[in-house]
């Protein structure tokens, strides 16, 4: 053989090798793209079914809610759901029960669902987002069961911003007028009134009624209520640092105590974020309130993506605008006109200019 035609031979065999090296390359890349592409319409879809899922479960929520709507005004009560199958029990007059079956089914051809609902008609908690400032939010605290309370705990954040407790006024037990607040935390007025069968009458209810300022400091003070309603208390909450959550603790005894209040909640200088009520009853366990919000733990399906939301469902709803801590409440001026005596009477008849 020519030494021609054996390079020609080996060009050949070169050529077929590159030409196969190539094609397992592109083969690759184009292998790549492809599970690129699949990769991403699946996570496009995962997306499109997570919303699906989590519209699901609020429509689980709303279901929820609107029987609750429905039970409180016709005088029942929900009762508690612990399983995801079966209905939401109804409990009303004369011990009499029936249960409301939830339809779960939001698109059967897409497989859209909520598939578990829990409800918790007696939280160990109450928590309300936002007490605004000079607004007041009205909180039944009604005790499950025949316990009595023997302590209240309240905690609150600040209004979102960092702040340094030690700059609340220093921790003296007096209120300082709105210029001088340095703190970013809010100072919480709590009315609490108790109510029983010794009649609800104006003078009963201040005989039953104690109000309490609670100064976000680093440590607390410690509060103690007993038969002596009608007093005003001012005490340092224990915000331990910068950040932190603010607690204070009144501890209910004597004839204070009881299975039933009102507390009516009040920001003063800011709006108290995250207030959440607990309380213990005599033997110091924590106990169940009802009446006041119902926990709903709803869960979402669509095809094989889920989504699980938990929120607190208002029982009543208070309008706060329409309980002012004062007599009068108004945006605009405020004109004064007065009449003296002894007779002659006198009559200031100038006529109302603005400020």
């Amino acid at each position: 053989m020519s030494k021609n035609n054996l390079a020609a031979d080996q060009r050949g065999v070169a050529s077929i090798i590159v030409t196969i090296i190539m094609m397992v390359v592109i083969s690759l890349i184009v292998v790549g793209f492809a599970q690129v592409a699949r990769r991403n319409a699946r996570e496009a879809l995962d997306r499109q079914l997570s919303t699906q899922a989590y519209y699901a479960a609020e429509s689980g929520v709303n279901d929820v809610s609107k029987t609750i709507r429905d039970t409180v005004s016709s005088g029942g009560k929900i009762g508690r759901k612990d399983s995801c199958t079966g209905g939401l029990p109804i409990i009303t007059g004369a011990g009499a029960s029936s249960t409301v079956t939830m339809n779960s089914t939001i698109n059967a051809d897409a497989e859209v669902s909520y598939s578990c609902l829990l409800v918790d008609p007696n939280p160990r908690s109450l928590i309300y987002t936002s007490v605004r400032e000079g607004m007041s939010t009205v909180v039944p605290i009604d005790v499950i069961g025949s316990s009595s309370l023997s302590s209240l705990t309240f905690q609150w954040t600040s209004d979102g911003q960092a702040a340094n407790p030690t700059l609340c006024n220093n921790g003296t037990l007096r209120l300082p007028t709105s210029g001088n607040w340095r703190c970013n935390y809010a100072i919480l007025r709590i009315d609490l009134v108790k109510i029983d069968g010794s009649g609800n009458s104006a003078n009963a209810l201040n005989s039953k009624t104690s109000t309490f300022y609670l100064k976000p400091y680093t440590t607390a003070t410690p509060l103690t209520i007993t038969s002596a309603f009608e007093k005003a208390y001012i005490a340092n909450s224990s915000c331990p640092t910068s950040g932190s959550k603010c607690t204070s603790t009144i501890n209910i005894d004597g004839a204070a105590q009881g299975g039933r209040y009102y507390a009516r909640i009040t920001g003063i200088y800011k709006d108290a974020r995250n207030v959440q009520i607990t309380g213990r009853d005599t033997s110091n366990s924590v106990v169940g309130f009802e009446n006041a919000q119902v926990l709903v733990d709803s869960t979402g399906k669509a095809r094989d993506q889920l989504r699980r939301i938990s929120v607190r469902v208002p029982i009543s709803v208070t309008n706060s605008s329409l309980l002012p801590t004062n007599s009068l409440q108004t945006a605009g001026d405020i004109c004064k006109r007065f009449t003296t005596g002894p007779s002659p009477l006198v009559t200031n008849t100038e006529v109302c200019q603005g400020y």
